[in-house]
């Protein structure tokens, strides 16, 4: 979490120790189920389930509010730091509904308000069942305009200075306008506050589900429009450093590649619910999405993939040595999945390109594999690429020492299946993921 930091009139909405904390509140959509309520100040109170992918981060340094995007994927503000081991599902951030985090990056270690002021954390389990609000990318993004009708969320204070910060409140509000690339939300009374840092934005698209488009960076003061880090822009980053697709609709670039889970998303997200069931049972999910384009149609052909580098036959002298593989991954959809296959073993997957993986490989000779898999669970395999790191063609791959004579290379190779093991050992314990 971070300190408070100011940038032109703005402020950061996190929540600090010796601060207070703050949410958002709002107006309705047109095409949406929530009523327009223009009394509210500091949101009203969500009852069970309600916008169950608001979450709460709480640190020792204080809290915020983050979006679940994804079954294993939580977006939120950078100033509110990377120091979660858990996120809070629920109404209160004491609920008991919790989910370990493996890992969080942060975009930009600057704490103030801006367009970088994005991070996100990969929970160690994903959240199978509840009703999703994914990012709203490609052409989604035509509906983000001044006046459109849209709802916000977050875990702060309902008004300024009175500790009751740590419960869920939403509201809807409209969109007031943009100014230097971000998304101005709320106004007139109504907006987010201290406490409601890195929390949504909603809106509800023409097929009826609902998606987050901001993230909560600051603002100049309560009940006034609230500065939004557009989710359109951090949805490459956040892919390539996660691994993970986070757009089920589109390609990275903004294209539309719908996959199978291009559709069945939340459209009641403020139904009567329980979290027994993940907050599911009396919210209606979206048909498969036509918003950009055709819905997703399986095919049949298996992906093309193949190994740019190393080459095979590469020689690598240092020991250990820091390999980057690139591989190359084409199908006439989408690609699901790439894994990387050291001696036959599976060691990292990627769930979004690029297609990139880097480890530490000790001396020995290794089989490279790549293996892809598209969005129709058809599957390719590529050819093989031998690496030899600190021995030429034909070692063994233990450190046995130079100028093996015929004696020493028949032990060599008798105990070839024991250098294997050990290679697997310290292969597997050095690479990432």
């Amino acid at each position: 979490m971070a300190h408070r930091a100011a940038l032109l009139p703005a402020f950061c909405l996190s929540l600090l120790p010796a601060a207070a904390g703050a949410e958002p509140v709002g107006a309705s959509t047109g095409t949406g189920s929530v009523s327009l309520d223009p009394a509210i100040v500091g949101g009203q109170e969500a009852t069970t389930c309600q916008w169950p992918t608001a979450v709460a981060l709480v640190s020792p340094l204080g809290l915020c509010t983050g979006t679940l995007v994804h079954p294993r994927l939580v977006l939120m503000a950078a100033h509110c730091g990377t120091d979660f081991t858990e996120i809070v599902l629920g109404e209160r951030m004491t609920a008991t509904y919790r989910l370990p985090v493996d890992h969080c990056e942060r975009h930009s270690t600057a704490d103030m308000v801006g367009p970088n002021d994005y991070a996100f954390c990969v929970l160690a389990q994903p959240v199978d069942s509840m009703p999703l609000t994914p990012v709203a990318y490609g052409c989604e993004g035509d509906a983000l305009t001044r006046g459109q009708s849209v709802a916000i969320a977050g875990f702060g204070e309902e008004t300024p200075d009175s500790g009751d910060f740590g419960v869920k409140r939403w509201a809807t509000t409209t969109i007031s306008g943009t100014d230097g690339g971000m998304i101005l939300v709320g106004g007139g009374g109504v907006g987010a506050w201290k406490g409601d840092s890195g929390g949504p934005a909603y809106i509800q698209l023409a097929d009826g589900g609902w998606r987050a488009f901001g993230i909560v960076s600051g603002g100049p003061g309560p009940g006034q429009a609230v500065y939004y880090v557009d989710m359109r822009t951090v949805v490459p980053w956040v892919e390539q450093q996660s691994g993970i697709d986070i757009t089920p609709c589109h390609a990275s670039d903004g294209s539309w590649q719908p996959t199978p889970e291009c559709g069945g998303y939340a459209t009641e997200p403020t139904a009567a619910d329980t979290w027994a069931t993940q907050c599911s049972a009396n919210d209606p999910l979206s048909p498969p999405s036509t918003t950009c384009g055709s819905a997703f149609a399986p095919e049949d052909n298996d992906p093309t993939v193949r190994i740019l580098s190393p080459e095979d036959g590469t020689v690598i002298d240092d020991v250990p040595a820091e390999v980057t593989i690139d591989i190359e991954a084409m199908d006439d959809s989408a690609i699901r999945a790439v894994r990387l296959v050291v001696d036959g073993e599976v060691l990292q997957e990627r769930l979004a390109p690029p297609w990139q993986f880097t480890g530490t490989f000790p001396k020995g000779t290794y089989e490279l594999v790549a293996l892809a898999q598209d969005v129709s669970g058809n599957d390719g395999r590529s050819d093989s690429a031998t690496l030899y790191v600190g021995e030429e063609p034909g070692g063994c791959g233990c450190n046995a020492g130079g100028g093996a004579g015929f004696g020493e290379l028949c032990l060599a190779l008798a105990i070839v299946l024991w250098c294997r093991r050990q290679r697997e050992r310290r292969v597997r314990r050095n690479f990432p993921g």
